[in-house]
């Protein structure tokens, strides 16, 4: 009859729904160990001369022991407290170990809030994301933070020459504006202008996967270190390896690899 046939169809729409759901939730679900090396050595970084935290630090970057630092909450709030002292409270935290549930979940909530006074992002952030290691999820929150303090370091006060960057008919209130992302990619933009080159960047994923904005980029910042033709004269992996090689002669730590920026992974371009 039609009423069978009507729920017959409501059932295979049911079940394409549900399959649909699951499948996008499984592809969320899904994440590197590369990303995961990324970030503990960026935190192992930004966190290095923090006292009290011995027993947290180093994360092996080898491994993913980050997402059992992770479970107490105490490591959030250091790096919470290391963007902004003013939104949380460390003498809040439970420290004093062994840690319960309870004293565990405090610690949690106390986080998951703080964060969202940074600007991130925490719908669906529980406890039991920590205390269950829903890594996907982790990673997420724990980018956000990262990025934050990364842009965060772009501003006129901490990087006076930004004023370079100031296009024709633009004064400095025009560059207030910039958010710390179009500071970076400008900033990215202006060297390349400068070294003669066509390339012209609108993110950090797609448009560096090659490395040669990357190559000139640092050939710019210090020509005696980075040789140009070093990084062009190979291509692909190869490349991306002397461009992260090079990073480490003008001092600055790659947390990336080779093949990750050349992904189009954006958020490994940020630690990069």
């Amino acid at each position: 009859s039609d009423v069978y046939k009507r729920q017959e169809y409501m059932g295979i729409i049911n079940i394409l729904f549900f399959e649909k759901v699951f499948l996008k939730m499984e592809e969320k679900q899904k994440y590197s160990h590369e990303e995961v090396h990324a970030y503990s050595s960026l935190i192992n970084t930004m966190l290095l001369n923090e006292q009290g935290l011995e027993d947290y630090l180093p994360l092996d970057t080898e491994s993913e022991n980050l997402f059992e630092r992770l479970e107490d909450g105490v490591l959030i709030a250091r790096l919470i407290h290391k963007i902004n002292p003013e939104i949380i409270d460390l003498r809040a935290l439970n420290t004093k170990k062994p840690l319960n549930i309870f004293k565990k979940k405090e610690n949690l909530n106390l986080i998951i809030s703080a964060s969202k006074s940074t600007g991130a992002v925490v719908v669906g952030m529980f406890p039991e994301v920590f205390l269950e290691q829903i890594k996907y999820m982790e990673l997420g929150l724990i980018w956000q933070l990262l990025k934050i303090w990364i842009l965060s370091q772009i501003n006129l006060k901490d990087c006076p020459y930004l004023v370079r960057l100031l296009k024709e008919g633009e004064d400095l209130t025009d560059l207030l504006k910039l958010t710390p992302d179009e500071l970076l990619i400008r900033w990215f933009n202006y060297h390349l202008e400068q070294a003669g080159s066509e390339r012209r960047i609108k993110n950090l994923s797609e448009d560096v996967k090659d490395g040669e904005c990357y190559a000139i980029l640092l050939n710019q910042l210090s020509p005696h270190k980075c040789k140009l033709d070093d990084a062009m004269s190979k291509t692909g992996d190869d490349r991306a390896a002397v461009v992260i090689q090079q990073s480490h002669k003008v001092g600055a730590a790659s947390f990336t690899q080779p093949h990750l920026y050349r992904q189009r992974c954006c958020r490994m371009g940020y630690c990069y």
